[in-house]
């Protein structure tokens, strides 16, 4: 997607620009949809490589297996936003809004650390609100560079100025 966009937009084609990341952005959630439906309906299938080798001690198995199978349920409820977040901050890269993806990848980070560390450290979170939190985190920036690309100041930015 961002070299796409790079490309139409030297070439000042910023509708085939659009067209390109949003083509992108159906590929990337139609590959997550499918594999966040596979981590709800088969979880198993990508966990039997961890409990057949014996990694996990036997009386452990089924406690740990359990607790896999949930937070995958977090990782299909948040993979067709990062497939967003992914996809349009690639977008964004390639027409030069890199002072946007900059800022906004400092302020997330600094969320996310601080939203976890409050919760694990100042009230005693479990995996779970953890996941929780890193699955509103992801919410979030896919809104944001949606929003972002939606918005359309990329369509006026070029990375090589025209002569």
């Amino acid at each position: 997607a961002g070299i796409l966009v790079g490309q139409h937009l030297g070439e000042n084609r910023e509708s085939l620009a659009a067209r390109a990341a949003w083509n992108s952005v159906l590929i990337g959630m139609a590959y997550m949809a499918v594999i966040s439906a596979m981590y709800l309906l088969v979880p198993g299938l990508f966990l039997w490589g961890f409990f057949s080798v014996g990694e996990v001690p036997k009386e452990n198995t089924g406690e740990v297996r359990e607790l896999a199978i949930v937070l995958m349920r977090f990782v299909a409820a948040y993979n067709i936003f990062d497939a967003a977040l992914t996809i349009f901050s690639g977008a964004l890269k390639g027409a030069g809004d890199t002072k946007f993806i900059l800022l906004i990848s400092l302020g997330l980070g600094l969320l996310l650390a601080s939203v976890s560390y409050l919760a694990v450290v100042q009230m005693s979170a479990n995996v779970i609100v953890c996941w929780q939190i890193v699955t509103g985190w992801v919410w979030l920036g896919g809104a944001v560079f949606t929003w972002r690309f939606m918005a359309g100041p990329w369509r006026k930015m070029r990375v090589i100025e025209q002569t």
